[in-house]
């Protein structure tokens, strides 16, 4: 993971308004939502986001005044400065809708980047927005939103937008694991996260957001098959904490501020 990216343009675009902005998806308080209901909110959160050299990962939609910002991690665009397509999930019976994108801005401490939207979103895309007051503890159960891909020799083949479920199970730290989030701000949870799923959104059960998919560990491909490569643990995954993303927003705000002032 190269941590050296550039950052991109300033942030003032984070507060453009824009009258065709999406609706927002209402708070769910403290009802916990069904099953159903719950996958759904994750599902229609999350997007998929594909470079142009064949590079993909997941992503989730931040509400904001204008058009939602597509939040996703630094690996995820790779230090790509062309435009991305983002795809937007529309229902399993009803096929995915692209809109092109540009990198807005990519952190420096952690794995975040943010992804400006060129048009806007279809209607049944649900942005939310980043609570700090969400806690979530040992034993408690998240959802995680993802829409993985595999490759065929060239060809990369999108799988069907998925959710997946696991517990909480403790959290980590270190510097291994400071781009996740330092001070046990990166979050262990029991769930399968398949490959491509990096930078989906993670919702508690009472659909509040709480955290992105950063990734699992990952075990040598020639270990085990005598081939080069890395294949992720899909049954470990690790979260960036909304208190990190959050505090990341915040000196992304303050920075594009005291450029505007000079």
């Amino acid at each position: 993971m190269n941590r050296t990216l550039v950052l991109a343009t300033s942030c003032a675009l984070l507060i453009t308004a824009s009258a065709s902005a999406p609706a927002q998806a209402p708070d769910a308080g403290e009802q916990r939502l069904s099953r159903a209901q719950l996958y759904e909110r994750v599902d229609y959160n999350t997007v998929r986001v594909e470079r142009r050299d064949g590079g993909w990962g997941s992503g989730w939609l931040l509400a904001q005044s204008g058009r939602p910002l597509v939040v996703t991690n630094r690996h995820v665009v790779d230090e790509h400065r062309g435009s991305f397509r983002i795809w937007f999930y529309r229902g399993s019976t009803t096929a995915p809708v692209m809109v092109e994108g540009r990198l807005q801005r990519a952190s420096e401490n952690i794995d975040l980047a943010l992804i400006r939207l060129l048009d806007d979103a279809p209607a049944s895309a649900q942005a939310h927005r980043l609570r700090t007051d969400t806690v979530i503890r040992r034993g408690e159960e998240v959802i995680l939103g993802g829409n993985p891909a595999v490759r065929a020799g060239e060809t990369t083949i999108p799988l069907p937008f998925q959710t997946t479920s696991g517990v909480i199970t403790g959290h980590v730290n270190g510097e291994s694991f400071t781009p996740c989030g330092e001070n046990r701000n990166c979050v262990v949870v029991d769930a399968a996260s398949l490959r491509g799923s990096s930078g989906g959104p993670a919702f508690d059960l009472q659909g509040n957001l709480v955290g992105m998919l950063w990734g699992g560990p990952q075990y040598s491909v020639r270990t085990l098959f005598g081939t080069a490569g890395y294949v992720q643990n899909a049954t470990i995954s690790y979260l960036i904490h909304t208190r990190t993303l959050a505090t990341e927003l915040r000196r992304f705000e303050r920075e594009s501020q005291r450029r505007r002032n000079n």
